[in-house]
């Protein structure tokens, strides 16, 4: 047991120690910046931190900023021969939008106040069939121009207007169908750009029409539109698919849908950051991805690796957009007892300028709706063709 006299000397000696501390050692701070859309964070700390304390220190929305780089280090001071540690934290974030599309999406967001959305009925038994709603490629924004092309016009009104118009004919053609759930991909170039300036996510300039705000609402109000249609018939779920296009602005798009249907148990949004999806139906499984990233022999083998459960499945397919045609590639292994179908599926764009000059013109603009039974996998499929 320590004597009492020792005990009263460390005493001094801590206090005399906090006192230099408090005097020599660099005062903590917190020091965040924000120029456009890149921040910067300046941490000095008397005790070590975990990145969510210092996300948490410097007040930032993790919804916006995205962690772009860090550094961070150790120095000890010496004070009368004590050694004292200082925690160094320099990172820099960047925001996941840049600030009009941010602005955008909080605009739609702020105040929210939807309008009640109408009880739906009691749903039929859980065998029911899965239709998947495929609208691809729209490319909401995208200007064609009829005198330069020879093809039809289309802007952002002519998008919304075929959009709908190819929902309400799918709808109408499955009806037929005891439907148990939709799924409905997002993305897929549903955007024609992705920023304020008009190029894509690469920054590839392209032929747009008016600006990202007006934009982004008008594809907001079409989606919005379809899920409270398809949500009358049965539960509907939303898939984020990244486009090459419109990789931000899709994302933010099914954000802003989440927070409109939020609480609604009848949708329920994949905003996963992941860009290909595994949809599970049955005895089938279904792969999204936008298909601009790899060939078809590629997609087949990434799916068998990433998706354990791929080969058990009866039914396999692959299901992209990009090619703005129908176009279907099949595998076939004798190692297993059935094979893998790459569908390209059809676009709802318009023709512009750059695929007039590349000589891609005469696709016929479709969506499709495909059925799938939880057994016999994909039984039976429609297709909307818009003139």
């Amino acid at each position: 047991m320590m004597p009492s006299h020792k005990k009263k000397l460390l005493k001094i000696a801590e206090q005399k120690n906090e006192k230099l501390v408090k005097e020599k050692l660099p005062a903590e701070r917190v020091e965040l910046k924000e120029e456009g859309d890149n921040g910067s964070l300046v941490v000095l700390s008397h005790q070590p931190m975990t990145e969510t304390e210092l996300v948490q220190a410097a007040n930032l929305n993790p919804k916006i900023w995205g962690l772009n780089g860090k550094r961070q280090w150790t120095t000890t001071l010496k004070i009368s021969d004590v050694p004292y540690s200082v925690w160094n934290y320099h990172y820099t974030f960047v925001r996941h939008a840049p600030r009009p599309i941010q602005q955008a999406v909080e605009m739609i967001c702020s105040d929210w106040e939807p309008s009640p959305l109408p009880p739906v009925k009691k749903r039929r038994k859980k065998t029911d069939v899965t239709v998947e709603m495929s609208l691809s490629d729209a490319h909401f924004g995208k200007l064609c121009w009829d005198e330069a092309t020879g093809q039809k016009n289309y802007d952002v009104d002519t998008a919304s207007h075929d959009y709908r118009r190819a929902l309400k004919t799918l709808v109408d053609r499955v009806s037929a169908h005891s439907i148990g759930e939709f799924l409905l991909p997002i993305g897929n170039d549903f955007f024609q750009t992705d920023n304020w300036i008009g190029t894509t996510t690469a920054g590839t300039p392209v032929s747009h029409d008016d600006r990202v705000s007006k934009v982004f609402r008008v594809g907001f109000d079409a989606i919005c539109n379809a899920i409270e249609e398809l949500r009358k018939i049965a539960p509907v779920r939303p898939i984020w698919v990244p486009g090459n296009h419109d990789m931000v602005t899709s994302w933010h798009l099914l954000f802003a849908i989440a927070e409109r249907f939020r609480g609604d148990k009848q949708v329920q949004c994949d905003l996963s950051p992941t860009i290909r999806k595994y949809i599970e139906i049955g005895d089938s499984v279904l792969c999204y991805q936008h298909g601009d990233k790899m060939k078809p022999e590629r997609m087949v083998t990434i799916a068998a690796t990433e998706f354990p459960s791929w080969s058990q499945k009866r039914f396999r397919e692959i299901h992209c957009g990009h090619r703005h045609t129908r176009t279907d590639v099949r595998f076939v292994s004798a190692s297993e007892h059935a094979g893998v179908l790459v569908r390209y599926l059809p676009s709802l764009s318009g023709c512009d300028g750059w695929h007039y000059e590349k000589g891609f013109v005469g696709n016929k603009r479709a969506a499709e709706a495909i059925v799938w039974h939880p057994t016999e996998g994909p039984i039976s499929s429609a297709v909307a063709f818009i003139d």
